[in-house]
């Protein structure tokens, strides 16, 4: 198959006689290397000066006074900072994903349903490194500004910047990328399948949803924290060109738990609406399904019930006979079980073979009779019953297909109790959410804290139980990989058994990412916030990493692993490259046909004088040469073949008339 694939690309991509080109880059395609060398140089020299800016910062924050929740001035700019971090660590995770996922063979795209716009692993994680030195400069520019650290102090605040606006130069950097208007430049497509999977997940609760879309919903669970503080840097930034000299506007934090509330809510009911949408598609293709079954019994009790009607007449007519022929019967040589089965040995001679068997008895002995032949008349006689016994012999088809709709049944049944696990499930998460927001709201009822406290224990461990089993498809019975599943599409276990042990402490973390009135009633809630956002963009991380390999092993063992890609070129650019291929192949036609007319040696010395004269590359001369000398071979071969077929029929004709001769003669004689 690889060297189909590779002439068909060399002869409709390239030159005739210059495939250099293409043989390389399908090289490069095949190369096991999924980071360049130069790129892995720059990707780890960002790595390497954002690893040094983080120690430096928690450094000072160890030995320094950086404190988010002491220090008024910082509390109020360290969720800015906060949000834009998440969304850098975010891109992080997803270029690990990709990573993994070419890393081992997993064809990410077809769930994804991307069209050449896929971003490989070294663009997602040099995009990863550039915001995030860049956050991490600004962050400290800002700490050395706000802590008046001497000369380096002076030398930033002579730029002239205010220090409360430093965090808008990365929200107006992100914003920039994301809305950047050209499909060519900055990942372009990559921007447009966002906007269009964000477009159907507002409108999804109107319609069905794909995978793609569905998954988008799930990743806006864990960007409650991010978008949280991104309203909140609205808020701030909107309130400071009101009133300049405010540089505390304390109703933000009080917005910010409403916005959290929306934020978290609004996913979770959208989500929870397209699950009752699923519900009630699979109610209706059960119910479908139970009246194909029905149908099917039906027809087959009908089918039962002309049987037994038959098999009664078949008995009276054998009545019948006995009464009328007193001669032994086929029931006196053939025992018959229960009326309905006739014995094995009637059945050993077909009935087409009555003839033949008719013609050796009457050679053999005229007066005997086989008992074979008498059982085959009775049968030919009685032909509603001879029906009956192919039918009892020959498997029933309705039964098959009985069988693969109750099976289809059970499938649908399957599918539909899964969909009402996720809506309770789903249900739970919006009333966390509630419980949450009533008790930041009203913090002295202790009421909504103890509901809160319960319904949040019961959610995290149904989310653990349906991530591993249901999400992973983990926990089955097997012999050959413990506690998870027959096939894997990672090689090493013990992945698995970490992304286990971590989801199960993750997951009761997730619940304070989505409970923004609680997490804010904590000791130190903007650093506990902080903490909570960063171990949930790591759960998302680990959710995505097995979810996608649950879905690429489920779709190898129903081969559904390929995907259908359109051509990136327009329909101009197609035709045209349609039309240089029939020149081409006209251009080749009438070639061959000149390459015919040499048939004589003079051609040949022509051709070789008008061959030197011409100013051709060499490799094209090479190629002509090559040609012509194999039309000259053909050439011969069909000379040889022709003298060959010519003595062949010599040959032949001398051996026929020397028979004949000798035929001749010896009649003569």
């Amino acid at each position: 198959m690889r060297d189909d694939v590779t002439s068909t690309y060399l002869d409709l991509f390239f030159h005739r006689y210059n495939k250099d080109r293409g043989v390389k880059e399908l090289k490069n395609l095949l190369k096991t290397r999924i980071i360049s060398i130069w790129h892995s140089y720059f990707l780890f020299f960002f790595l390497g000066c954002t690893i040094c800016l983080l120690i430096f910062i928690f450094v000072m924050a160890i030995y320094g006074s950086i404190d988010p929740d002491d220090d008024d001035t910082f509390r109020y700019i360290f969720p800015m900072f906060r949000g834009s971090g998440f969304i850098v660590l975010y891109i992080w995770c997803l270029g690990w994903n990709v990573y993994t996922w070419t890393r081992y063979h997993i064809n990410y795209k077809k769930i994804f349903q991307f069209n050449y716009h896929a971003s490989t692993p070294t663009e997602i994680l040099m995009r990863g490194t550039f915001f995030s030195s860049i956050s991490l400069i600004i962050f400290i520019w800002y700490i050395i500004v706000n802590e008046n650290m001497g000369n380096l102090a002076d030398g930033l605040n002579s730029l002239r910047i205010p220090k409360e606006f430093l965090p808008m130069i990365l929200w107006v950097l992100l914003l920039a990328y994301m809305f950047f208007p050209s499909r060519k430049l900055f990942n372009g497509e990559g921007r447009r399948y966002f906007f269009e999977r964000m477009f159907r997940f507002l409108i999804s609760p109107c319609f069905l949803i794909d995978y793609p879309t569905g998954w988008v919903a799930d990743q806006l669970m864990s960007f409650v924290i991010p978008l949280q503080d991104f309203a909140y840097t609205i808020c701030y930034y909107s309130s400071r060109i009101q009133d300049y000299d405010n540089m505390h506007p304390a109703s933000c934090f009080t917005d910010s738990i409403f916005i959290g509330f929306f934020v978290a809510f609004f996913p979770g009911l959208f989500r929870t609406i397209h699950f009752l949408h699923y519900l009630k598609l699979g109610q209706e293709k059960i119910n479908m399904k139970r009246k194909e079954i029905e149908k099917i019994q039906n027809e087959n009790k009908a089918i039962a019930g002309e049987k037994t009607e038959s098999l009664k007449k078949n008995d009276e007519s054998v009545e019948i006979k006995k009464k009328e022929d007193p001669k032994p019967s086929i029931n006196q040589a053939t025992e018959i079980d229960d009326k309905t089965q006739i014995s094995p040995t009637i059945l050993i001679i077909p009935p087409s073979e009555n003839k033949k068997i008719n013609n050796e008895n009457n050679i053999s002995s005229t007066n005997e009779k086989n008992p074979s032949l008498d059982a085959f008349e009775f049968i030919e006689e009685n032909i509603p019953y001879s029906a009956t016994i192919k039918k009892s012999l020959i498997p029933i088809k309705e039964n098959e297909l009985l069988d693969e709709k109750l099976k289809e049944l059970q499938t649908l049944k399957d599918s539909h109790h899964l969909n009402i696990m996720y809506t309770c499930c789903l249900v739970i998460v919006m009333l966390v959410i509630v419980f949450s927001f009533l008790y930041g709201k009203y913090p002295e009822n202790n009421l909504f804290l103890g509901l809160w406290i319960t319904f949040a224990f019961i959610l995290s461990t149904y989310a653990f139980y349906l991530d591993v089993a249901k999400d992973w498809a983990l926990f089955q019975k097997n012999k050959k990989h413990p506690f998870l599943r027959e096939k894997l599409g990672y090689q090493k276990k013990s992945i698995y058994y970490i992304a286990i042990i971590l989801n199960f402490f993750l997951r009761y973390v997730w619940v304070f990412s989505i409970s923004p009135g609680t997490s804010s009633k904590f000791m130190k809630s903007e650093l506990f916030i902080f903490f909570m956002g960063g171990f949930e963009m790591l759960r998302r991380a680990i959710w995505n990493f097995m979810v996608v390999e649950k879905i690429f092993v489920t779709n190898l063992e129903s081969y559904k692993c390929l995907y259908e890609y359109k051509l990136p070129f327009a329909e101009e650019e197609v035709e045209r490259m349609y039309m240089e291929n029939v020149k081409n192949e006209e251009e080749e036609k009438i070639k061959r046909k000149q390459f015919s007319m040499f048939q004589s040696s003079d051609y040949e010395d022509d051709f070789k004088v008008r061959f030197r004269k011409n100013k051709k590359p060499d490799e094209l001369k090479k190629g002509l040469l090559e040609e012509f000398q194999e039309v000259l071979d053909l050439k011969e071969e069909k000379k040889d073949q022709e003298e060959e077929n010519d003595k062949a029929k010599t040959a032949s004709s001398r051996i026929v008339f020397f028979y004949i001769l000798n035929i001749s003669c010896s009649s003569l004689f």
